[in-house]
């Protein structure tokens, strides 16, 4: 059976090795970081403004919060460069794969083939 204090136990030991892997709380949830970099405060609120939504996050979300335009741009661009939010040009929006449930995303996937 799968225990989450175990992983959390066996990432921690992880960092004292040297090894670039974070545990991250993003509102109510985990994520586990393996990439190299820092989560900023704005990265952090656009993370848990996308967990709310199903791992979608747009920029009407972000202007909701009272974000102004450069704001919004350099947190978007930020975890895009770290591989955190992947952009949907179809839609205009972003997803965050760590908050993305595997059912949303294969519905997503069977309206873009059909």
């Amino acid at each position: 059976m799968f225990n989450l204090m175990i992983l959390l136990e066996l990432l921690e030991s992880c960092q004292y090795l040297g090894m670039d892997f974070k545990i991250v709380k993003v509102g109510k949830k985990i994520m586990i970081q393996s990439v190299p970099g820092e989560l900023t405060m704005d990265h952090t609120a656009a993370l848990d403004v996308a967990s709310k939504n199903d791992g979608c996050l747009t920029v009407s979300s972000l202007e909701n919060m009272g974000w102004p335009e450069l704001r919004i741009n350099t947190s978007i661009d930020s975890l895009m460069e770290q591989g955190m939010i992947w952009v949907d040009e179809v839609n205009n929006s972003y997803w965050v794969p760590a908050f993305v449930s595997f059912m949303k995303l294969w519905c997503y996937v069977l309206q873009i083939i059909i």
